[in-house]
């Protein structure tokens, strides 16, 4: 599951790591702001960060709390909140897929949907993320469809990592 992962994050949390981007934590006051956010806290590491900013579309956070009642019951009590194994399971999937560089945010273009959803449009080919306005901030909308997918792919993915072998 990660444990060891968020271990590590934790023992890391806040503090500069060699060779982290330039991102910074902007706070969740616009949709640009919280992508920046969102970027820093998956680059650090940060799982309480990230757990602020995201926000699950549709019936996502009842399915998230599904996944997280699947686990077994030592993986459950580390986390009290769906946000929370999601934030582990996003920090986790930095570590191989790390956040594009932070001039990236200069590119993004901003599509209001609304007064409290923004579509946020990176350069390239169907790139983009919808965020809402919540009363904590803009959030990144981690979509209901995606919720189980993800969960797949980092469990799975962590469950075919060879186990360390014991030294003598």
């Amino acid at each position: 599951l990660g444990l060891k992962v968020r271990e590590e994050m934790l023992s890391t949390e806040g503090s500069a790591i060699p060779g982290v981007s330039l991102y910074r934590n902007a706070g969740q006051a616009t949709p640009i702001a919280a992508l920046e956010t969102f970027m820093w806290a998956s680059d650090r590491g940060d799982t309480t960060t990230l757990a602020r900013t995201i926000f699950f579309g549709g019936n996502g956070r009842q399915r998230a709390q599904a996944v997280l009642a699947a686990l077994p019951e030592e993986a459950q009590s580390q986390f009290s909140s769906p946000e929370e194994l999601y934030a582990l399971f996003l920090a986790d999937d930095a570590l191989t897929s790390p956040p594009p560089p932070e001039d990236i945010i200069q590119s993004v273009t901003v599509q209001f949907a609304g007064p409290d959803r923004a579509i946020l449009v990176f350069p390239g080919p169907n790139h983009q993320q919808e965020y809402q306005n919540t009363v904590e901030g803009w959030k990144l909308v981690f979509p209901e469809i995606a919720v189980e997918q993800f969960a797949h792919s980092i469990l799975s993915g962590q469950q075919a990592q060879p186990k360390p072998s014991k030294s003598d």
